[in-house]
């Protein structure tokens, strides 16, 4: 597999009304933004997941520490700069713990779907020629162990969540809590070594892989330099408008550009806090509690708000009911003049104002996104209907 991507384009032409930004405080490489941020936004909190219940917080300096360990146990592991790492996980902290470690070790990232197969599992790994694989928990860890005797590169499992493998014992394989206590040694003991790890990557070095689903054919690998993430970094949160101290919900897999660029990256150039949802079953619970400010989703996730909203207001009373079909034929028509490109009639603008005052405004806040000021969908057709 030839390493090397594609040479960036000096003199790209945005097209008229487009403005190319730049941010030389970050550096030019994944590594340089994410400590620039670290230590910029030390107390601040960065993440959150929910545990037992409840929503932990994890500071920019917690992740910080949990990115330099991994980095320095991959760096102990024999673990070289243009290196591959896959991760096969659902989407929780630990992947952007890896992830980030992967890269601020020189090395390059890549994901697996959680639910692809063990053949699946086996040719991903043999195509990028991934030397370690993090792997969720047992049944993740069983993929690899099936696929393990033909991939001759993997020298190293690293596993999450070892509960119900207190038993397992394997040489190759070892517990990420095990691992990166071997990072926090080595920190403690080399003080020099990360900073010298953090300048291993030029911003023209391959970064990240990110797999085509294969539906047409083997998936194939779209090669992402430094250079690449950093300029969607600074230039689509300016088109979107995304900023420290807005809140998302972190629930697409990571190793879909969308979730791993738009989402978890443009969040640690912005400082949103990132709140990982519980699991897939749990995204409309974890919406209404987190009520985030920014959210992505595709068309399955806006048609599960779209059917609870349908099903309340079925439940409703009489007046209720009529409530709702008057509010929303009222949001139904500026919508119309908006997508039209219309003027929309001062009396039609105090009426939806009203309208948003007394129903809609309640119905985003059952939902969970009466504090969002933009919403994205993506992937896959979505219906007008839906959309309006």
């Amino acid at each position: 597999m030839n390493r090397t991507p594609p040479a960036e384009t000096d003199g790209y032409d945005p097209g008229p009304g487009l403005v190319i930004r730049t941010d030389s405080d970050i550096g030019g490489t994944l590594c340089s933004l994410f400590w620039v941020r670290v230590q910029q936004w030390s107390s601040e909190i960065i993440i959150r997941d929910k545990h037992l219940g409840v929503w932990r917080a994890l500071t920019w300096h917690d992740l910080g520490q949990r990115v330099m360990e991994v980095a320095l146990a991959l760096d102990a592991c024999d673990f070289k700069a243009g290196d591959i790492a896959c991760i096969l996980s659902n989407t929780n902290k630990e992947w952007l713990f890896v992830d980030l470690g992967i890269l601020c070790s020189g090395g390059v990232s890549t994901g697996i779907y959680p639910t692809d197969a063990p053949a699946q599992v086996e040719y991903l790994i043999n195509n990028c020629q991934a030397s370690v694989i993090f792997v969720e928990d047992e049944e993740q860890l069983d993929k690899v162990l099936l696929a393990r005797s033909n991939c001759p590169s993997i020298r190293k499992i690293v596993i999450f969540d070892t509960e119900g493998l207190q038993a397992f014992s394997d040489p190759m394989a070892v517990s990420l809590a095990d691992f990166s206590d071997q990072g926090r040694q080595l920190a403690q003991s080399d003080s020099s070594r990360w900073d010298e790890m953090l300048q291993r990557p030029t911003p023209d070095d391959l970064a990240i892989l990110i797999y085509t689903s294969g539906t047409t054919g083997p998936p194939k690998g779209a090669m992402i330099s430094h250079h690449n993430v950093v300029f969607q970094c600074v230039n689509g949160c300016s088109l979107l408008d995304q900023k420290q101290g807005d809140e998302r919900l972190a629930f697409l897999p990571l190793c879909h550009v969308a979730e791993r660029v738009i989402g978890a990256y443009y969040s640690l150039y912005t400082g949103t806090v990132i709140n990982f949802c519980e699991g897939p079953d749990t995204v409309v619970e974890n919406v209404r509690e987190v009520q985030p400010t920014v959210f992505g989703g595709v068309p399955r996730v806006w048609e599960k708000f779209y059917s609870g909203i349908q099903i309340a207001i079925a439940e409703g009373t009489a007046f209720q009911k009529w409530a709702c079909a008057t509010a929303l034929n009222v949001a139904f028509r500026v919508v119309d003049l908006n997508l039209a490109h219309k003027p929309v009639p001062w009396i039609l603008r105090a009426q939806y104002q009203l309208a948003s005052m007394l129903v809609l405004r309640n119905i985003r806040k059952s939902v969970g996104l009466d504090r969002c000021r933009w919403m994205l969908t993506g992937a896959a057709p979505v219906s007008p209907q839906l959309v309006r």
